[in-house]
């Protein structure tokens, strides 16, 4: 389906007919793309269960939906998506005598954006309605290439066109939304080669008169976002995986290939993970070979659970094997209230009892089980209720000392009564010491027989599973089990992939619907290694889709949306679009992060890893990389001040009694809009404006720009972050530094000034359309990190105004938007002379006869408008304030009066007044005659 931005939306749920209980709203869990939602009963009774949803942002939206079974039994799930496009444009008639334009301010991205998402809907829309022929609208990639896209659009009815290319050809559209059909490329740097996109709007665009799109209109451009690593862990000690939770991190520390100890990392400051302490018992005796949790975990009580595997290792020569363990630790973190760091052993269990007898290659944790791929066993599953009841037993009966032994004694092992199921993955059970699993996931999938369809719970595992006859010949690399049931749904060799090295379970968006899909990466019988992409719809008959050749040795996999990130033993990631998951597409990569992944619901990619016999390797430590979402800290808002304004510091001019507040800038503006003009004040730019709504400020030439900012901490601390340093750039104004800032624990903002490095230019005019500034943020310790970007037109005069000016004689005593426009938006003026022609021009055509004078919006000034019935001067505006507010006015006891709206007509007074205005921007004195 098809939704317009802002909609009301409600998604209904409610049960197949058949079904002998119905969904209620405590059972029912829906959440569009990622984010939950409030449920309720339907009032109107047409579904079980509702939820409400307004969509911020084009693009395509998945619906997801969890009903619990109350009988106990794995919930029922269920999917949808929808695509919402821009709404209309609010212009819906044309203008005559004047081409159509797009309205960069109401559009997406604008000409110049960067760090525009890889998942853009590109929105335009136009200054009035237009024809929109068949090949008109395109998006080019870096390369020039066609990006395959379906253009939307809006009608001047409201209507909405999901593809335009089914509209009639006499159809006006105020608005288009385009849909890339892939996702786009990232970026390698700000503004880099590989990131640049553009979108051409060629001149057969036209409006119902016959005239062309107004030239400028094309091409936007606009760069794409960039993969940026945050902290590239100093190459300091290896760790088998890295798992994450309430800002804290958790890794196994391994000192050597037989010992290991578990730490937890305070990450409040991902640019600068620091360790708070390791846990205070569980100290590994073995190769520690993964690390995995889950956070609200009841075995721990609420809190984070954190598992961590060991495969048996010697610790000495002549000296014997361990068992094959996982051992269990309960953390919590000072950033819930009431809460302290801590990290606590608070169980442990065998899964095998020695190295002949199997070892665990990867764990799972979902609720109060944990599933392992394990050499020699298959896929085993442990109740980890049992593992803490017999680990709390033991210890309060014989303390650790006992534990220890059990856990590191060959033939022994602890707990084994916990584990409850082992599922034999190669057919015969004399031979299911062949087997080599190295990763398993687990999920719930619909199981569909006949006409019949339920919800299972399925771990799904890859790695090398050779034939039974001879225990050599690859059988399968991928392995798909019914947990609850205890028996192999699916065996599939994935092509020439034949030793799965890792694999992530998820649902992708394509093209035209939703699908579940499993990505495996791993080792090819041929030399090299592969991803490779299996469809997931049935389960019970998994697909493979595509096969695509790596060019390295792969370490793990994870999917984010549409996008597979595909770790290296070269610590790097690389990037792969999916939408089309028959040709997965290369669109990025991130140096520094690699070895084992994992990434958090905001976007952080955080990664640990280790190369056996490499006690240091580049992977080691704890790495973190920005894939999606907000960095560290990101700008709230800005307040454009003056650090040598003709009046204090950030007090802007404004001689008015009946404005006494400060404005922005170094001089008092007013922005003019049908009906009033208000004072514009700061922040004139801030993280929820639309572009529209960042206001521009004014400045005297040789003035130098002063901001006050507010930093958004996005991951708010628990402890105070110092030797911070927020720094902004633009081209020709240099650099805006604030350095020995300390972010104060608990705080989720921070004000900060700093005054650009280089003034104004000196002697002419000039305007900045918009001022564009990159911010940055660094720590003293990792790399320079990108922050965002801010807009604002800063608009430069010649002079002081004359408005301003005490004893200048005149009715016009403000400087509006409109007035600025006309003194500088032609800038280069350096003189009075050169002032007065670029402003004159403007009213003008080649200096004869009246131009079509535009407000600074482009709204059109009439002159004795003549398509409207009602004349005369009492509906006619008098003066500059009267023709730009669009106030009718009359003379009333020898002064000036506003009698209500105009008709949007002036007249040569008021024409020659908003001249005389817009000169006196400039320091030019005039007189009206």
């Amino acid at each position: 389906g098809v939704a317009t931005l802002g909609s009301s939306l409600v998604i209904g749920v409610k049960a197949s007919p058949g079904s002998s209980v119905a969904p209620t709203a405590s059972s029912t869990f829906i959440n569009v793309n990622g984010q939950s939602l409030a449920t309720s009963s339907d009032p109107l009774g047409q579904f079980s269960v509702i939820a409400n949803y307004v969509p911020a942002i084009v693009g395509v939206y998945t619906i997801q939906v969890n009903v619990l079974d109350p009988f106990g039994g794995p919930p029922t799930t269920g999917s949808n998506s929808f695509r919402v496009i821009g709404a209309g444009g609010g212009i819906t008639t044309p203008t005559p005598g004047v081409p159509p334009s797009v309205l960069s301010d109401q559009s997406y991205p604008q000409n110049g954006a960067i760090q525009v998402p890889i998942t853009v809907n590109p929105l335009i829309v136009f200054s009035e309605p237009v024809l929109v022929p068949a090949g008109s609208v395109t998006l080019l990639d870096p390369t020039g290439s066609l990006v395959a896209v379906t253009v939307s659009g809006v009608d001047v009815g409201g209507n909405a066109y999901p593809d335009i290319s089914a509209a009639s050809s006499t159809t006006q559209f105020t608005s288009l939304t385009l849909q890339p059909l892939e996702s786009l490329a990232f970026s390698s740097q700000l503004r880099g080669s590989d990131g640049k996109y553009q979108i051409t709007l060629s001149q057969a665009i036209h409006d119902p008169n016959g005239l062309a799109l107004a030239t400028g209109s094309s091409p936007i451009v606009f760069w794409t976002l960039v993969l940026q690593p945050l902290f590239t862990g100093n190459a300091a000690f290896p760790s088998p995986g890295i798992f994450v939770a309430q800002n804290r991190a958790y890794v196994a520390e391994m000192s050597s290939l037989s010992h290991a100890t578990v730490w937890q990392f305070n990450v409040d400051d991902p640019s600068n993970p620091t360790a708070i302490a390791s846990s205070d018992g569980g100290f590994i005796e073995g190769r520690a070979d993964d690390v995995e949790g889950e956070d609200g975990n009841t075995v721990a009580g609420g809190k984070t659970l954190i598992a961590v595997s060991e495969a048996p290792y010697p610790i000495a020569t002549g000296v014997g094997f361990q068992a094959s363990n996982v051992y269990l630790y309960k953390g919590t973190s000072s950033v819930n209230h009431g809460d302290v760091d801590s990290l606590t052993w608070i169980g442990a269990v065998s899964l095998t009892q020695g190295n002949t007898d199997g070892v665990i290659s990867s764990i799972t944790v979902r609720g109060n089980q944990l599933y392992a791929a394990t050499w020699r066993k298959g896929i085993q599953i442990v109740d980890l209720n049992q593992a803490v009841t017999d680990f709390d037993s033991l210890i309060n009966q014989w303390g650790s000392s006992r534990v220890y032994y059990l856990l590191n004694t060959e033939g022994q092992g602890f707990a084994q009564d916990a584990v409850i199921a082992n599922i034999p993955v190669v057919g015969q059970p004399d031979k299911e010491y062949c087997s080599q699993l190295n990763n398993v996931k687990v999920a719930d999938y619909t199981m569909t027989n006949g006409s019949t369809s339920s919800t299972s719970t399925l771990a799904v595992a890859t790695g090398y599973v050779p034939s039974a006859t001879d225990c050599v010949t690859p059988a399968a690399s991928f392995v798909v089990a019914d947990v609850n049931a205890q028996t192999i749904v699916a065996k599939l060799l994935l092509g020439t992939l034949i030793r799965g090295q890792a694999l992530a379970l998820g649902q992708i968006q394509t093209s035209s619907k939703p699908l579940n899909i499993a990505v495996v990466v791993g080792a090819q019988s041929v030399p090299g290694f592969a991803l490779v992409v299996v469809d997931m719809s049935n389960p019970a008959q998994p697909k493979v889709l595509s096969s695509f050749q790596l060019s390295d040795t792969p370490t793990d996999v994870i999917l984010s949306g549409n996008t597979a990130v595909v770790a290296f033993a070269s610590d790097n990631c690389q990037l792969f679009d999916l939408t089309d998951p028959v040709n997965p597409r290369f669109i990025g990569k991130i140096q520094g992060v690699g070895g084992k992944l994992f990434l958090t619901k905001d976007g952080l990619l955080y990664s640990s890893g280790s190369v056996p016999g490499v006690p240091r390797s580049p992977l080691g430590g704890v790495h973190v990389a920005l894939i999606n979402g907000k960095p560290p800290v990101s700008i709230k808002d800005v307040s454009y001040y003056g650090a040598n304004c003709p009046v204090p510091f950030g007090t802007p001019q404004v001689v008015q009694a009946s404005q006494p507040v400060a404005g922005a800038g170094c001089f008092a503006l007013y922005n003019d809009v049908a009906g009033n003009a208000n004072l514009i004040t700061n922040p004139v730019w801030k993280d929820s404006n639309s572009p529209q709504s960042n206001y521009p400020v004014a400045y005297v030439q040789g003035q130098t720009i002063k901001l006050g900012l507010t930093i958004a901490v996005n991951i708010v601390p628990s402890a105070d972050i110092p030797n911070v340093t927020i720094s902004g750039h633009t081209s020709g104004l240099g650099d805006c530094v604030a350095s020995g800032l300390t972010i104060p624990a608990g705080q989720s903002s921070i004000p900060v000034t700093c005054t650009m490095s280089s003034p104004l230019s000196s002697n002419q005019t000039k305007f900045y359309n918009p001022l564009t500034i990159d911010w940055s943020y660094s720590n003293g310790i990792g790399p320079s990190i990108f922050i965002g970007s801010t807009s604002n037109p800063v608009y430069v005069t010649l002079a002081q105004p004359l408005q301003y000016t005490p004893g200048y004689n005149s009715s016009e005593k403000y400087v509006f938007r409109t007035t600025l426009n006309f003194a500088v938006s032609v800038d280069g003026a350096t003189d009075q002379a050169s002032a007065f022609s670029k402003t004159w021009n403007q009213f003008t055509i080649g200096g004869h006869g009246p131009a079509d004078v535009t407000n600074w919006s482009k709204q059109r000034l009439y002159y004795y408008r003549n398509d409207t019935t009602v004349s005369g001067f009492s509906v006619c505006a008098l003066n500059e304030t009267g023709l730009l507010l669009g106030l009718a006015q009359d003379v009333v006891n020898n002064q000036m009066v506003f009698t209500g709206p105009s008709n949007g007509s002036g007249q040569c007074g008021s024409f020659a007044r908003l001249l005389i205005a817009s000169l006196a921007v400039n320091g030019i004195s005039s007189a009206f005659a």
